[in-house]
């Protein structure tokens, strides 16, 4: 697991998320709720999610993966959210494994034998929200 010390730039295009390391340094009790938000071009997050929807579990128009939960925010905006004690990894994986590989696969799947498929994602927010007061 890799951790990041800086924040991303202002539209940096990024094709793997890393956990800010000051989140991993406060993960000190499964009382968090993590949540980041990313914008991805709408005909691609379309699509990966049409496919996301027949590998798990759709409740209320979010998805669940393990741990983890994807929701549509709006037709360009996807935010993952995840809480408890396995919340960072269950968050590192619905995001990098989950939203980047469910984006590659549909990228590969429209591109010719002579493009090569590109996926990218541009941090909106992150957010570490207490669930109780004084965490």
């Amino acid at each position: 697991m890799e951790l990041r010390r800086h924040d991303y730039l202002p539209d940096e295009l990024i094709t793997r998320w890393q956990i800010p390391l000051f989140w991993w340094e406060n993960h000190t009790t499964s009382d968090l709720l993590y949540k980041v938000c990313l914008r991805v071009d709408s005909v691609a997050l379309n699509a990966a999610w049409k496919l996301l929807s027949t590998r798990y579990t759709v409740h209320d128009g979010e998805l669940w993966i393990g741990g983890a939960g994807l929701r549509r925010l709006d037709p360009e905006h996807v935010e993952a959210s995840s809480g408890g004690e396995d919340a960072l990894d269950s968050l590192e994986w619905v995001i990098n494994d989950d939203l980047f590989g469910a984006l590659r696969e549909v990228a590969s799947a429209t591109v010719t034998r002579t493009e090569e498929a590109y996926v990218g994602a541009i941090i909106v927010h992150e957010l570490r929200i207490p669930l109780v007061s004084g965490v």
